[in-house]
């Protein structure tokens, strides 16, 4: 979306999962790699599509997010459940793998 939203007229959800060992549960401090492996290059964001992989703060710690703020809230692709389940599964595997 490339139109200008006035202030508070648009939605937007972040959803912040902890990077953790499956077995252990032990952080896993891979964020950049995560995104170094889906861009190719060492970024803080990177975008698929309307929803977006991004991290902010430390590196066990990502988060999945629209990537413009939406004007209305029912058309946040984070309520479409299988592209939020793919979203998922992608993450899962690159951090595992």
């Amino acid at each position: 979306m490339n139109t200008l939203l006035p202030a508070f007229s648009g939605y937007g959800i972040e959803l912040e999962y902890m990077i953790v060992d499956r077995k252990s549960l032990s952080i896993m401090p891979i964020a950049d790699k995560l995104l170094h492996k889906l861009s190719g290059k060492y970024v803080s964001e990177v975008a698929h599509g309307r929803l977006a992989w991004s991290n902010e703060i430390v590196l066990h710690l990502i988060e999945l997010k629209n990537s413009n703020p939406e004007p209305v809230i029912e058309s946040l692709p984070l309520y479409s459940r299988a592209k939020f389940d793919a979203s998922m599964v992608s993450l899962n595997f690159w951090a595992q793998g």
